[in-house]
């Protein structure tokens, strides 16, 4: 898939194939340098959001993942510009942003840009190729910025166990004697059954916090 994402990007006429922008409404105090270091730290733990690609001098395009990255980060203020007026200069970066596109060998291959619409009332645009990232792994992303801010992570955060790990424990496997431990496991279970660890109905509903994502075509 990133084989033909790479394609599409290289040969269309048209800049800004397969570039994806997630707008974040953001209604509280925001600290714009804690926030452009949580994605930096973010970045530092995961290998693809420091990934480039090369496809000149080998036979078949390469991921190349850099040592660190400073993932670039602008901030405008717009509190002095009426909201109408605002909303079209925002708008306008949108489309111009994409057009923009990216150079796909020059890591990273994302962007952000804040916009202070108020006191306390933001709008922060995340811009990425799609072949870093697909639907379900920008959501895990904001989660991590933002619990890097909430929890004062620094370049010291853990770094998640690779992939890659995972593919070569799974050949590592023994199948006969995983399906084996299984069978034993799950002998005498002849419906469908709840896990252990499921939550009660009668339990309370969990609390939570909301944050409102505004995506653009």
């Amino acid at each position: 898939m990133q084989h033909g994402m790479l394609f599409n990007s290289l040969s269309s006429p048209v800049p800004g194939v397969d570039v994806e922008q997630m707008i974040c409404s953001l209604s509280e105090p925001v600290d714009p340098s804690a926030l452009r270091r949580a994605w930096n730290v973010v970045a530092a733990r995961h290998a693809i959001l420091r990934t480039q690609f090369r496809w000149t001098s080998v036979d078949d395009p390469v991921q190349e993942v850099c040592d660190s990255v400073d993932v670039p980060f602008a901030v405008r203020d717009l509190r002095d510009v009426a909201e109408a007026e605002a909303r079209a200069e925002i708008e306008a970066f949108l489309t111009e942003d994409r057009r923009r596109g990216f150079r796909l060998d020059e890591a990273p291959l994302m962007r952000l840009c804040l916009f202070r619409m108020g006191e306390s009332t933001w709008e922060l645009v995340w811009t990425f190729h799609h072949a870093i990232l697909d639907g379900r792994s920008f959501p895990l992303v904001l989660r991590e910025v933002f619990a890097a801010i909430e929890d004062g992570w620094d370049h010291a955060a853990p770094t998640p166990r690779a992939y890659g790990d995972y593919i070569q424990w799974l050949h590592r496997g023994d199948a006969p004697c995983s399906e084996a431990f299984w069978r034993e496991q799950l002998r005498g279970f002849t419906a469908p059954t709840p896990l252990g660890g499921a939550r009660p109905a009668s339990d309370p509903a969990p609390s939570f916090r909301e944050r409102e994502l505004r995506l653009s075509g």
